[in-house]
């Protein structure tokens, strides 16, 4: 997948959605997306999604701008390491996947049922107000800044070294 493949196919995809669900008068209405969390610190050989999803982010707030006086909302879930997912069983080797966990405040990945229930809660009428915001399941699988310190540029040179890539002078 190219750099530009992929945000082309996201955020294309997402535009189109929107713009075909949003409502020609103020009927009113939800518009849920969902992102990810690696586009906050960057992750190594995963430029492309973090373009794709960063836009996804601008994309919501944009539709929130837009569509809000017609009382639509637009917000973005951007789950983190959700534990029984694809993406996390294809990406995450078991013993990474355990180490990580540790680094993460309450010591596991998240559920799909979590995520579903912030969905539940954007959807529903105690979420009325919520319009342009992301939820975010802060903790990275590489590290949690807030438990272990380690920066961006430790996570990626980690990476590197996990995966036998090398830097060319």
């Amino acid at each position: 997948m190219t750099l530009m493949t992929s945000p082309r196919i996201v955020l294309f995809g997402m535009f189109l959605s929107e713009t075909a669900a949003a409502p020609a008068s103020g009927t009113g209405g939800r518009i849920i997306f969902v992102s990810a969390t690696l586009h906050y610190t960057g992750v190594p050989m995963q430029t492309h999604v973090g373009v794709a999803k960063a836009g996804v982010d601008a994309l919501s707030n944009s539709v929130a701008i837009e569509q809000g006086p017609k009382g639509v909302t637009s917000n973005v879930i951007a789950p983190g390491p959700i534990a029984g997912t694809e993406g996390m069983d294809r990406l995450a080797k078991a013993d990474t996947a355990k180490n990580a966990a540790k680094k993460i405040p309450s010591g596991r990945w998240g559920s799909v049922k979590e995520i579903a229930d912030a969905t539940v809660f954007l959807f529903s009428d105690s979420g009325n107000y919520v319009n342009g915001s992301v939820v975010v399941g802060k903790y990275m699988l590489q590290c949690s800044h807030a438990t272990s310190g380690c920066s961006t540029a430790n996570m990626g040179t980690q990476w590197m070294v996990e995966h036998g890539v090398r830097r060319e002078p």
